[in-house]
């Protein structure tokens, strides 16, 4: 639990930092907004309602906005060989897709998210 609270108390810390963009993503498969339907830490399964909304809005040109644990927070996003990496405020966030979702791992956390429609 203090590895997902870490994670999303380094992610607030990214509020004061500004995104600043300025890609082209509108073709990609990973824009649009994804909600958190659960968390995994040390092999341990937790539901989304036991951190509050979580869910990551990744924009067409490069900036996304993370609410985690309620907290919003802007970052950048781009995609990579595997996946996609969002970073801001000192951090990065590797993701990837997993079946029907998509997966953000940070130290020992991941958060599944699923597409909204």
């Amino acid at each position: 639990m203090r590895k997902v609270l870490a994670f999303a108390s380094a992610a607030v810390m990214a509020i004061s930092m500004t995104a600043c963009g300025g890609k082209d993503l509108s073709g990609s498969p990973y824009a649009g907004k994804w909600v958190a339907e659960g968390y995994e830490m040390w092999d341990i399964e937790m539901g989304s309602e036991d951190l509050g909304e979580t869910s990551v809005n990744l924009n067409t040109d490069g900036k996304a906005q993370m609410v985690l644990m309620d907290e919003t927070v802007n970052v950048n996003w781009d995609e990579t060989d595997t996946g996609i990496e969002i970073s801001g405020g000192g951090i990065t966030i590797e993701g990837h897709m997993e079946d029907d979702y998509l997966v953000l791992t940070y130290s020992d956390v991941c958060i599944y998210l699923e597409k909204a429609e």
